[in-house]
């Protein structure tokens, strides 16, 4: 037959040509009375089974009486409102034959007024329709008067009457609309409150199924596995049209029992030989959670994988007694044998057919998508079955898909989040700049799209249409994204849901994933949203986070516990606490038929005082859990240290007491320095070092550590040089109890070691210290003047904390340059440098430093004049919040130039045994270097001069940001797995 050019002829092709192949529905709740003669398919054991043949017999009857009621009201939408799959699938086809528009009909909210407010606009928008309904779901409806509503078996009752009122020219199946005229109607979310109708044409619907197939290379051979409502795309077009179009079999199961009963999907796939299906994130975890681990000699055979396993990223914990499959049809081309649900039951799962299980609507996590892999290559499915993929209801679902490596290439390339990959034919993707621009490989910008595979617009809005498309004709998808060298696509987040604290751009998702790994027992996994809130007395963002509690609401030992460990999560993953933490019901965290939730409806809950009551229950409960844990503060100096902490760390799920780690409440180096600032006040100290903090986290040992520091006068003295004599180092976690070797950070050229602070919180099994240069405070022996007085200081500080080796070193930048001299003395007197890591430095750069130099106009400027300049633009209050004064920052700006001053005669000289460098793109400008290749191979590269043994890592983000979030996460696993391969 000729390729269809509508969706009839898509029916009617497969009618004609799939002889073995068909629909099979499971529905646990038993056969139903018939609405109608016509929905009479084959029912046997809960389930229904019907061949193409028979739902176009069916549909080309029903359809003769809807055309009648499209006439009767003079308009061809149909809001279909349904709740299985079978009225769904009978009714949208059946609309489709009457030459109707189907509009799919989303579950409404079980909220009365905005059910209500939904219904009104939908009737607005599409002009008043006809809505079909099935008996069950007609309350849904009773608030709102005037709908031309009409369930399946009145429609029978009146069937005459409605086709003596239809005028037939012709059949109905082929009298129908093809091309570029609109076939379906699919509603939006409406986050809003306000859900724009999607048009699906013909051509983009039919041009959509046959890139899916291409892409995915599948056949009539294929089964295809659907458990998401027809309401959605994943559904529509992911499976059921996709199937249909290859005269391919296909299977539906009832989302509720599928999420009840997450083995009933395995067992499918099992039984059916399902080829090609669809899950999202959360769903994948959920599998993992109720599948057995591996063994060691189940992966033996699989080296790829055992290296994900080993090396790369932990399995879940394994929970027994699972309820296992039946054993596969061997003959694959009998319709019955192949649809019978009666098949006696085994032991084992057998999931070798497996080829494609696509997953999208959320950001996939690698590590869900490497354990889930690892798990059900036992049950022998193919490398890479898991196919992240990126599309939206604009583009028929799924427009662009990793279809080939998920998730080794994810694993390779360090990322947090499984790259979506490249496009199906039929659609182009672009990213570009704020100002409209191209943005280059592995640069991030907004991401649009164009292509066959795209919707025209939006149905009765014009305004919206216009707003969603640039001049040339691209789509604004409202994600912003990367394209990286081999033209794979990664999203980086939706701009509007960015979260800015301080100046630093945090995605929500990341957050959520931070959660969800640390496997929090008080939090149900997937029902947690994290959004960004700006308080009105507060210059910048906050971080609040909601989620559904697994525990009674009334026991507050649980819920503090769980506010407490959510917090330690979100400070280990972005060095910043969150503001509030509120626990919810299961009525305020509904998903959808995605399983996903809402941010901008949730959100929007919040800003408008829907949680309110909830947080101040939230605070009583809170303030009960810390009132039986709190150690109050009993000296002076304790209450001044805990008042000014609780100023500056505390939030509704902290009450802060003499016990508490400083670090662990989420210090950030701006809240240091705020604290900093404020104790200075309080104690009528000048100063206080910043090394103290380090030293004393601990806020009674802190309080002890300045009682001897105090002055004897109210007015502020300044401290003894005893009390400051340097010392370069400065602990930034002892890990008190760990033998495992220590880490030592070597500053960069700001001589400062605050940029270890986050990825210090990673590290808990071993000490960890850092190397701080001197000059901060300039009572306590100046600046340093040559490279050998700055080697020899460290050393000693080195050896006076960790006598012998083996030692274990990361230098960021300058430091990488110091921690490669330290390494050659120790290796020179026969101790072992288990590990030397630097970050981003090539051995030579002299030629660089020595064109370091201020700005233009700074050189015609004294000292003083350019302070004055750069503090008459602060913003008001800043320096002070910061305790930075004119004296501070002239002297660190000093200390920095001396440091660059040193290194302009550096030439280096000698071999180490070992170095393991983590690198990233070149600072434009600065270098020759445009290319992250072109820094590796030409600068970078030059180390292999000096190292015998010398292993490069690439890594994301920056020069200035690559162990900072949002790269953190990335860089840790690189660096973690580095340390391993040394044998640390």
């Amino acid at each position: 037959m000729a390729d269809p050019t509508n969706l009839l002829r898509l029916l009617d092709r497969a009618a004609e040509c799939a002889t073995y192949a068909g629909i099979v529905i499971y529905d646990n709740k038993g056969r139903y009375d018939l609405a109608t003669p016509f929905m009479n398919y084959n029912f046997m054991n809960d389930t229904f089974k019907f061949s193409y043949h028979d739902i176009r017999a069916n549909i080309k009857e029903e359809s003769k009486a809807v055309r009648g009621l499209l006439e009767l009201y003079e308009n061809k939408i149909v809001l279909l409102h349904v709740d299985n799959h079978l009225d769904g699938i009978h009714w949208f086809w059946s609309i489709v034959a009457a030459g109707g528009i189907p509009c799919m009909s989303s579950p409404f909210t079980k909220d009365r007024n905005h059910r209500t407010k939904n219904i009104k606009m939908l009737k607005l928008l599409l002009g008043n329709p006809t809505i079909i309904s099935n008996e069950k779901s007609l309350h849904d409806f009773d608030s709102v008067d005037g709908l031309h509503l009409w369930t399946p078996g009145q429609i029978y009752r009146i069937r005459e009457a409605l086709i003596d009122h239809a005028s037939f020219v012709s059949p109905c199946w082929t009298s129908v609309t093809e091309g570029s005229d609109t076939a379906v109607l699919m509603l939006t979310s409406g986050s809003t409150g306000n859900a724009k109708a999607v048009r699906l044409t013909y051509n983009q619907i039919l041009a959509s199924v046959k890139g899916k197939s291409e892409m995915h290379n599948m056949s009539s051979t294929d089964v295809f596995l659907n458990w998401t409502g027809l309401d959605h795309v994943a559904n529509l077009i992911e499976i059921h049209v996709h199937a249909m179009s290859l005269c391919a079999s296909q299977i539906h199961l009832p989302g509720g029992e599928v999420l009840l009963n997450p083995m009933k999907f395995l067992e499918t796939i099992h039984q059916h030989r399902v080829s090609y299906t669809f899950a999202p994130n959360f769903f994948l975890g959920i599998l993992i959670s109720r599948l057995p681990k591996p063994t060691q000699h189940q992966l033996i055979n699989r080296p790829a994988l055992v290296s994900i396993a080993k090396n790369e990223l932990p399995l879940a914990k394994t929970l027994q007694n699972l309820a296992l499959a039946s054993q596969p049809d061997t003959d694959k081309n009998a319709l019955s044998d192949r649809f019978d649900p009666t098949q006696q039951q085994s032991q084992c799962l057998e999931l070798s057919c497996l080829k494609a299980l696509i997953s999208g609507g959320e950001a996939n996590v690698v590590q869900t998508c490497a354990d889930l892999t690892n798990v059900l290559q036992q049950y022998n499915t193919p490398k890479s079955f898991i196919r992240p993929g990126y599309g939206m209801t604009e583009t028929c679902a799924g427009s662009v898909y990793n279809a080939i490596d998920c998730p080794v290439y994810d694993i390779e390339q360090s990322s947090e989040f499984a790259s979506l990959g490249q496009p199906i034919p039929g659609i182009q993707m672009r990213i570009v700049r704020s100002d409209g621009s191209s943005a280059h490989p592995g640069e991030s910008g907004e991401l649009q799209i164009s292509g066959a595979v795209l919707f025209p617009g939006y149905y009765n809005n014009p305004e919206e249409t216009a707003k969603s498309y640039t001049a040339d004709g691209w789509f604004k998808t409202g994600d912003k994204g990367i394209i990286d060298a081999n033209g794979r696509l990664s999203l980086t987040g939706r701009e509007k849901d960015l979260i800015i604290v301080n100046g630093l751009n945090l995605q929500p998702q990341g957050i959520e994933c931070a959660i969800q790994e640390a496997q929090i027992s008080g939090v149900t996994p997937t029902y947690t949203v994290a959004f960004g809130q700006r308080p009105t007395d507060l210059h910048t963002e906050v971080i609040v986070v909601v989620y559904l509690p697994t525990y009674d609401l009334e026991d507050p030992f649980r819920r503090g516990q769980t506010a407490t460990a959510i917090s330690k999560a979100i400070v280990t993953y972005c060095g910043i606490r969150p503001h509030k933490i509120i626990p919810l019901e299961p009525s305020l965290l509904q998903k959808s038929t995605l399983g996903k939730l809402s941010r901008p409806k949730i959100r929007k809950a919040y800003e408008e005082g829907h949680y309110d009551k909830l947080v101040r229950i939230d605070q009583e409960y809170l303030e009960t859990y810390h009132e039986e844990l709190f150690v109050p503060p009993t000296t002076d100096t304790e209450i001044a240290v805990v008042g000014k902490c609780q100023e500056v760390f505390g939030s509704s799920a902290v009450r802060i007491g003499v016990n508490d780690n400083l670090f662990m409440l989420g210090a950030s180096s701006i809240d240091l320095l705020t604290f900093k600032m404020g104790l200075q006040d309080c104690l009528g100290l000048s100063s206080i070092p910043i090394t103290y903090f380090f030293s004393y986290p601990i806020l009674q040992d802190l309080a002890h550590s300045l009682v001897g520091l105090m002055p004897k006068t109210t007015s502020p003295i300044t401290l003894p040089s005893s009390a400051l004599t340097y010392d370069p180092v400065v602990i930034l976690d002892p890990n008190t109890g760990s033998t495992k070797t220590p880490l030592w950070f070597i500053h960069p050229g700001m001589g400062e070691i605050l940029i270890f602070m986050n990825l210090s919180r990673y590290i808990t099994d071993r000490p960890v210290y850092a190397l701080r240069a001197r000059g901060f405070d300039p009572s306590n022996g100046g600046y340093y003047s040559s490279m050998s007085e700055i080697i020899q200081s460290y050393l000693s500080g080195i050896k006076r904390i960790q006598p012998h080796g083996p030692y274990a070193f990361l230098g960021y930048s300058f430091g990488s340059i110091l921690s490669f001299e330290i390494t050659k003395i120790l290796e020179s007197s026969k101790e072992e440098v288990k590990f030397l890591g630097t970050l981003d430095q090539p051995p030579r750069f002299k030629q660089r430093t020595r064109t370091y130099d201020c700005l233009p106009d700074m050189r015609k400027l004294t000292k003083e004049q350019v302070l004055d300049h750069i503090f008459e633009r602060a913003p008001e209050g800043r320096c002070e919040e910061l305790g930075m004064t004119r004296q501070k920052l002239g002297n660190w700006a000093e200390l920095a130039w001396k440091l660059k001053v040193i290194a302009r005669d550096y030439d280096p000289q000698g071999i180490v045994k070992r170095m393991d460098i983590f690198y990233t793109g070149p600072l434009i400008g600065l270098v020759k270097a445009k290319t992250a290749q072109e820094w590796r191979r030409d600068f970078i590269g030059q180390w292999d001069e000096f190292v015998g043994d010398v292993q490069y890592h690439e890594v994301k983000g920056t020069h200035r940001t690559l162990i900072s979030p949002p790269y953190l996460v990335g860089f840790w696993k690189v660096f973690k797995r580095a340390m391993e391969n040394r044998g640390l």
